[in-house]
């Protein structure tokens, strides 16, 4: 599995992710480490992302049969308008069958200047979307399936309220979370990669 969390603030999205890729027995029990260089932030374009945990082969197979990239990158290199991006997930709806287990985080800045953020449980069939407004941020983590998202989640919000609010602030605070997790989750380890977008236009 993974650990990846996405913070998108009113002007910025930043996303981090461990690079421990483990097998995943049939049982559901971990194998073998695969890889501890593994690459799980994908930017095709410089305004959008998208990030893979969990099953990374049936994600690439849905990503390349429902064409996220094609749907959801528009002429200007910007995320699509969320009407848009809601019709794709609902047109490839259908692709999700048998309980596939992967997640994705898909996101970036439109063509309004808005900054945003979806998040695809393949499993449970869910696509939720995020976004912020001034001041604040939003908080988006993908924990692997035997750890509570609730875990990080409060120790994100914990050490939110000792930082300046700076992207710097929060790239360091992702970088304590996802060490703290590997502390107790296998899948995880402490090597990392991160991707930071930052708002181009005026929302006018």
């Amino acid at each position: 599995m993974s650990f990846v969390s996405v913070v998108v603030g009113y002007d910025f999205i930043t996303v981090m992710a461990d690079r421990r890729a483990i097998e995943t027995l049939p049982n559901g029990e971990y194998g073998q480490i695969l890889n501890e260089q593994a690459e799980k932030i994908a930017t095709p374009v410089p305004q959008f992302f998208y990030s893979i945990v969990g099953n990374v082969k049936l994600a690439v197979d849905f990503i390349e049969n429902s064409k996220m990239i094609e749907r959801l990158i528009n002429k200007n290199e910007m995320l699509v308008s969320d009407i848009e991006v809601l019709a794709w997930f609902k047109a490839n709806e259908l692709l999700l069958h048998n309980g596939k287990k992967f997640g994705l985080a898909i996101g970036g800045e439109s063509e309004d200047g808005s900054m945003r953020v979806f998040r695809l449980d393949a499993q449970r069939k869910e696509f939720q979307e995020s976004s912020s407004q001034p001041g604040m941020v939003n908080v988006i983590v993908f924990p692997s399936s035997k750890l509570n998202q609730s875990l990080p989640l409060k120790h994100f919000y914990s050490l939110l309220g000792n930082s300046d609010g700076s992207i710097k602030s929060i790239l360091n605070i992702q970088e304590k979370v996802n060490d703290e997790i590997a502390n107790i989750d296998i899948s995880v380890n402490k090597l990392k990669t991160c991707c930071v977008i930052k708002k181009t236009k005026l929302i006018k």
